[in-house]
């Protein structure tokens, strides 16, 4: 009786989840666009790789590959010269800032360069990321 009551609730966990995700997908489909989202999971992803800098998880190299795919970009030169990243002597505050400032900046310019190509295209692919995201997370 005891393992059908635990059975029961675990259900009832998981049926309250998977309404939780369907209406964040509906929420995501019905939407103009996406873009906040994107912007704050980029935001969100730097800020954890700057807390894995501050607690020296990685190499510094591993990090600058990581933020290097999240950009899109060589950033090597403009972190060892613009806050000394490489000595170990950067404030993360303002690693952060610029970071992320880089990270919209790059973000913006991929989306101009896939407007010109194809209007309205970037939306979809905006779209189509964030619900890729969400089905892994939810897996």
């Amino acid at each position: 009786m005891n393992s059908e009551k635990n059975l029961f609730d675990y259900d009832d966990v998981l049926n309250k989840q998977r309404n939780v995700v369907y209406y964040e997908r509906r929420k995501i489909l019905e939407s103009e666009s996406v873009r906040a989202k994107i912007l704050a999971y980029g935001e969100q992803v730097i800020s954890e790789i700057i807390d894995e800098l501050r607690q020296k998880k990685f190499r510094i190299n591993q990090i600058i590959f990581r933020l290097e795919n999240l950009l899109g970009t060589d950033l090597l030169l403009n972190l060892e010269t613009k806050l000394n990243i490489l000595n170990d002597n950067f404030n993360p505050e303002e690693l952060q800032i610029y970071l992320f400032q880089e990270f919209w900046l790059s973000y913006e310019a991929k989306v101009m360069e896939l407007e010109i190509q194809h209007l309205g295209l970037i939306r979809e692919l905006e779209r189509t990321l964030i619900l890729i995201y969400m089905d892994r997370e939810w897996k």
